[in-house]
């Protein structure tokens, strides 16, 4: 795995964050005519927006906590074990 630093994820978050605002505006959808026909499309969709930022933002957070030496918490597990 590549360790990056926050600031490098930091930058990414920002991009995709402008990317998710462009989508929303209408900016990221693509027309298409082929054969009399039209076709609109976007390479992604709001959700998959939300889980790259989301995914990004947990990154981040454990790239921080890295630096300050912090250990990163194991997630907690909800579940019976017998």
């Amino acid at each position: 795995m590549i360790h990056r630093t926050p600031t490098e994820i930091a930058a990414e978050l920002a991009d995709v964050r402008a990317a998710r605002a462009a989508f929303i505006r209408g900016e990221r959808i693509v027309d298409v005519w082929r054969d009399g026909k039209r076709l609109k499309f976007s390479e992604m969709g709001l959700e998959d927006f939300n889980t790259a930022i989301t995914s990004l933002e947990s990154e981040y957070a454990g790239a921080v906590d890295g630096e300050s030496g912090r250990r990163r918490r194991r997630p907690t597990r909800i579940a019976w074990r017998n």
